[in-house]
């Protein structure tokens, strides 16, 4: 029997998905653009399967923007236990080692976090990394047995953490709330708190609250298998391509629009700031003011822009 093909189009705008446990950020993006039958789609940030909560989705024209929040600060939740550690440093890892876990009073461990977790750090990534090493993924090679942590002695970087806040405790475990970087390992946070406290650690759990502007209570949940193709959920959850963007705005003449959008410098406009631009509040690209003039810097396809 022959395989339907369903019929792709372009979608343009971006959508907050809520990715639940369990399946991986690319995973979930090839059910929503499957979902929404879209031509092109890619995510902002990934999340491994052990991972829930925010993850930008964009479609079409939304990802030449992404680059001006994919390096944005991040908050996560994350549930880190006690007395365990493993060689991945999350609960899907070989356990490495088990101690004891002394009586901790949650003063105590709110101290430590204020005092050794806060402001600008040098971290140390986990050895289970995409980061790589002479052209192969770190994740790779220890899997096959010849990473070793040597290897990450040149992978030192620097990172800040913004907020350390303990939510709850229990005997063995820690419930926190960390505000972070770009680039911040939130299992190498865990893994050294668990050493500052003398017992090691790991995490069961770790939720993505906000990334940049986007917020965990903007997001959709993850379409389930029983949602019809042609329902309109997902569609009537799509964002503008320009939504998040943390850029003033310009507002452009018929002249000036045109000219922008084939590429031109236009020098009477002049300054130093990215902007948005727009043409009778319709949305055209992103541009650099210079002292040489306003240069195109990510533009919408000029066919898909009414300049009349």
């Amino acid at each position: 029997m022959a395989q339907v093909r369903i019929k792709r189009h372009p979608v343009d705008g971006v959508l907050l998905l809520d990715k639940p446990r369990g399946i991986s950020a690319n995973g979930a993006l090839r059910r929503v653009q499957y979902l929404l039958r879209a031509q092109k789609a890619g995510h902002g940030g990934t999340l491994d399967p052990l991972a829930s909560g925010l993850l930008p989705l964009c479609f079409g024209q939304a990802s030449k923007f992404s680059k001006y929040w994919l390096q944005a600060d991040k908050t996560y939740q994350v549930r880190a236990q006690l007395g365990v550690t493993t060689d991945t440093l999350d609960s899907e890892g070989q356990v490495l080692e088990r101690r004891a876990v002394t009586s901790l009073q949650a003063l105590e461990v709110q101290q430590l976090l204020a005092n050794e977790f806060s402001g600008p750090l040098r971290q140390l990534p986990p050895l289970y990394s995409a980061l790589k090493h002479q052209g192969r993924p770190l994740y790779e090679l220890a899997r096959q047995g010849i990473a070793d942590e040597a290897m990450l002695e040149a992978k030192w970087r620097s990172i800040e953490v913004y907020r350390a806040q303990l939510l709850a405790k229990g005997d063995d475990w820690l419930d926190i709330e960390f505000s972070v970087s770009k680039g911040t390992y939130i299992r190498s946070l865990v893994r050294d708190l668990g050493e500052m406290l003398g017992c090691g650690a790991h995490i069961t759990s770790l939720r993505r609250l906000s990334h940049g502007p986007f917020a965990i209570q903007q997001s959709v949940e993850m379409p389930g298998p029983e949602l019809d193709l042609d329902s309109g959920v997902l569609k009537a959850s799509l964002l503008p391509v320009n939504f998040g963007l943390q850029l003033a705005k310009l507002n452009l003449d018929l002249t000036q629009a045109q000219y922008l959008m084939q590429g031109r410098l236009l020098p009477e406009l002049q300054g130093d700031a990215l902007v948005q631009c727009f043409y009778q509040q319709q949305f055209l690209g992103v541009a650099k003011l210079t002292a040489q003039g306003l240069k195109p810097d990510r533009l919408l396809q000029p066919e898909t822009v009414c300049l009349s």
